[in-house]
């Protein structure tokens, strides 16, 4: 068969996976290639280089000619530049078959132009605003967007805590509220409850002086009316702790009814060994755990934890006191024949001495030499004790470049806003 034989359908599957360039190549072969290659070279604009904002804004307003019409292929949106609300309004109506929108820098857009964008785009399914000063009358709009499965709003200050109320009747699977500090145990935690297709949710550096995390857990827990888990069907968590709190009565029990989490993010929390059990016992599926700035959290029940859970690639481990000799078969070159001695002496400079993280290659270690250290497997904490509330954190230096995430924990674990 010749290439100029080849099925639309065929064509069309060959030129989705080709860059942009040489898709607009494609445009200029022939009639038959520029009808099949302009709704994938449109289908995502690329707008990494300055100027192409501006350049997209002029083809689409374009009366009467083709290139306006091109708005029509735009799937994804994604920009990581300012955008103001004049410019996002001028986009929006060429765009009416959009179904991703991200904008990473949208500290110049307001209600003025986000609430038109459940009129024009209502097929929407993934929205990302970033530093967005909207307030609740954005979220009123956009819980118009009916296919809406993936929300991000992150820094997103001006919003209320019942931001969440207009999505109820949206099929959520991804939540991220990010640094956002109006959220609550009274009204967010509670709205929170509708989205029973929610797989992800993260909650991270969103600090509010006044909520008890313990609360906010507890919401998230039983539905008596349809007498299952809140949010049955997550497999991604992620939380950070403050005033003490969550500790590990609220936790183990969220851990015990959410038995799918895969990856689990508890940076700062006021958890102990109970925790880590619960993990252990509930979480066989985990894969990914972050438990930075977790001070009361011990080596060996790391170790047991790497033991039981058998797909767990990743555990993030920065300024819980957990130390290289800790593993000491991470240190001493792996020889199958030679069995460590508890006894030997490890010296390292102080700066190496503590573990930031366990990554895939280290549990792997860990778990294949599993028999040849000193310690014994330790017995599952049967039952959940109540145990009283820890005393406060105690700041840790820490020089090198962190995530955001980490560098926000951190702040406020030294400077006692936690």
């Amino acid at each position: 068969m010749q290439f100029e034989h080849l099925p639309p359908e065929i064509l069309g599957l060959v030129l989705y996976f080709l860059p942009q360039t040489d898709l607009y190549q494609c445009t200029l072969v022939d009639k038959r290639f520029r009808s099949h290659a302009t709704p994938s070279l449109w289908r995502a604009p690329d707008f990494k280089e300055n100027g192409r904002v501006n350049l997209f804004l002029q083809c689409l307003s374009c009366n009467g000619s083709t290139t306006a019409k091109h708005g029509h292929h735009v799937r994804h949106l994604v920009m990581d530049s300012l955008l103001s609300d004049d410019e996002l309004l001028a986009m929006l109506p060429h765009l009416p078959q959009l179904e991703v929108l991200e904008l990473t820098h949208a500290q110049l857009l307001s209600d003025t132009s986000v609430i038109q964008v459940s009129k024009y785009c209502p097929d929407l399914q993934q929205l990302l605003l970033h530093g967005a000063a909207i307030t609740y009358r954005s979220a009123h709009y956009l819980g118009r967007c009916q296919r809406l499965k993936s929300l991000t709003l992150r820094d997103c200050e001006h919003l209320s805590p019942l931001t969440l109320l207009p999505f109820a009747d949206c099929p959520l699977e991804y939540l991220d509220l990010t640094g956002n500090a109006w959220v609550n145990a009274t009204d967010t935690a509670r709205d929170l409850r509708a989205f029973e297709h929610l797989k992800h949710l993260d909650l991270i550096c969103c600090n509010n002086a006044f909520m008890r995390m313990n609360d906010f857990l507890e919401r998230l827990l039983w539905d008596a009316d349809a007498g299952q888990a809140v949010l049955p069907h997550l497999t991604c968590f992620a939380i950070d702790g403050r005033k003490q709190q969550p500790t590990d009565p609220a936790v183990y029990r969220f851990i015990e009814l959410h038995p799918r989490l895969t990856e689990l993010t508890l940076m700062a929390c006021e958890i102990t060994d109970i925790s880590i059990h619960a993990m252990a016992h509930h979480l066989r599926d985990l894969v990914f755990l972050d438990i930075s700035f977790c001070e009361e959290v011990t080596a060996p029940c790391i170790r047991h934890l790497i033991y039981r859970c058998p797909h767990l690639q990743m555990i993030g481990l920065k300024g819980c006191n957990v130390s290289k000799p800790d593993f000491p078969e991470l240190i001493h070159p792996i020889d199958p024949t030679e069995r460590l001695d508890p006894n030997t002496v490890i010296r390292l400079p102080l700066q190496d001495l503590m573990l930031d993280r366990l990554d895939q290659v280290d549990i792997d270690t860990v778990r294949s030499r599993r028999g040849e250290q000193p310690w014994e497997d330790m017995p599952l904490t049967a039952e959940l004790d109540i145990v009283e509330e820890a005393d406060d954190h105690n700041g840790m230096a820490i020089d090198d470049p962190l995530p955001d995430g980490y560098a926000a924990i951190q702040y406020s674990i030294q400077n006692d806003i936690i």
